[in-house]
């Protein structure tokens, strides 16, 4: 790094304050909702014996959830490999999602100097998490095919057919997820370290012009120096 050239702390800068709290907040969000899509169990609904059955990725359960079976500690018997993929799939974003922010942070906090690393690891970390739910949103549809969802959603469900039951919420959430994942990777890299990049030029052009400034007065002083003391020995 050149002479005289330093980052200002993030919390000194009006414009990268405010564009890593929404940064931030927005990540946040993401992680919530995935955490949202991971635990709940409305993936597909459909009936079976005038009761409402909705599947999640690794457990099935009532509208009201007062009668649900599966869970992780019963990895083992969920209903389809597609849909452990998915569980496993998820459990990854959600973790590359937390970890962008936590890196963010330290970074921010206290290397301030290698702040542009930071966000591209953490660019890194939100893509994978956006290929994750990615992988997830086009495996999870393999699993409609088990005896078990055929016996809610009649012999016609099939790999990516539903049959007679219905597509619910969470997976549409689960897109959003995507979405927004690939969103925030893209502005972390990109929106965000062009603004750490623009504050590392403005100072840098503050530096030099003070160093003109400081080379100028001192080429004055000297010359200035050197007239008097020629005035003087005259």
């Amino acid at each position: 790094m050149a002479r005289g050239i330093s980052l200002k702390p993030w919390y000194q800068s009006k414009t990268l304050t405010i564009l890593v709290v929404l940064w931030a907040l927005f990540t946040a969000c993401l992680g919530i909702m995935i955490v949202v899509i991971f635990v709940q169990p409305h993936w597909i609904t459909g009936k079976a014996d005038g009761k409402s059955v909705n599947f999640g990725l690794y457990r099935n359960c009532s509208d009201d959830l007062s009668d649900c079976s599966g869970s992780l500690n019963e990895f083992a018997n969920i209903h389809s490999s597609a849909w452990k993929a998915s569980t496993v799939f998820v459990a990854f974003s959600f973790i590359s999602t937390f970890v962008s922010v936590a890196i963010m942070l330290i970074y921010w906090l206290c290397c301030f100097r290698s702040s542009g690393f930071g966000f591209r690891v953490s660019s890194g970390m939100q893509f994978s998490a956006g290929v994750c739910l990615l992988i997830t949103c086009l495996i999870f549809p393999i699993g409609w095919d088990s005896p078990a969802v055929q016996s809610v959603c009649g012999p016609q469900a099939d790999v990516y057919s539903v049959g007679r039951c219905k597509v619910n919420w969470a997976y549409w959430i689960a897109i959003i997820c995507m979405i927004d994942a690939f969103v925030l990777s893209y502005l972390s890299l990109m929106f965000i370290e062009r603004e750490i990049e623009a504050s590392t030029a403005t100072d840098a052009r503050q530096s030099a012009e003070t160093g003109t400034m400081d080379d100028f007065r001192s080429r004055r002083m000297m010359t200035n120096g050197s007239y008097n003391q020629d005035t003087t020995t005259l």
